[in-house]
């Protein structure tokens, strides 16, 4: 596969690794840490659903070098073997396991990874000290949050305490109430 990587070929890196034509790989991770390691790969590291391929599908300078993908499957192998503080890898193994001579900038991996910190639904990185980052299989809660609370818009909401308020005038009946009513408000007798 040496002559589909982009640039020159002087290393090759576990940025290099496409999960999705490396079975064995894929099945070996399930085999030894849990079937649930299917899902986190499919969701955030490979294939076409995956958020990694979809960041670099969105942004061109990415997507060149399939950046975030590469970002993704590192963070990834980099997760077995280390456990507390050590867990996971920091930026700069990031960067060793990713720059090759005559490659693409440095920081870029950096705006892969903090676009992967809003997207991966089960990346985890430390915010104490150096940042590491790792995934885990249960789902990030926080970034599910705050994905939630970005498909929610203000007009939704409103229209949901317009709703509201009308279920519970249905039941006044010593005076007519105005709800939302337009800017000419007709005379009201009681």
């Amino acid at each position: 596969r040496q002559t589909s990587l982009t640039g020159s070929q002087f290393f090759i890196h576990t940025s290099d690794v496409m999960l999705s034509n490396v079975e064995a790989l894929t099945s070996q991770i399930t085999i030894l840490h849990g079937a649930g390691w299917d899902a986190v790969i499919n969701a955030d590291i490979s294939g076409t659903s995956s958020n990694a391929f979809k960041i670099d599908n969105e942004i061109k300078g990415l997507g060149k070098h399939s950046i975030t993908q590469g970002v993704a499957v590192t963070i990834l192998l980099g997760t077995f073997g280390s456990k507390g503080q050590n867990k996971g890898v920091g930026v700069d193994e990031i960067k060793l396991c990713m720059i090759k001579p005559e490659g693409f900038n440095h920081n870029d991996i950096n705006g892969a990874l903090d676009r992967m910190e809003d997207n991966a639904h089960y990346l985890y990185y430390s915010s104490t000290g150096q940042k590491r980052y790792w995934f885990d299989t249960t789902p990030n809660i926080n970034i599910l949050i705050n994905q939630g609370k970005g498909n929610i818009k203000s007009s939704d909401i409103n229209a949901e305490i317009i709703k509201r308020i009308l279920e519970k005038i249905k039941n006044v009946q010593l005076f007519n109430i105005l709800v939302n009513p337009l800017e000419d408000i007709p005379e009201q007798t009681k």
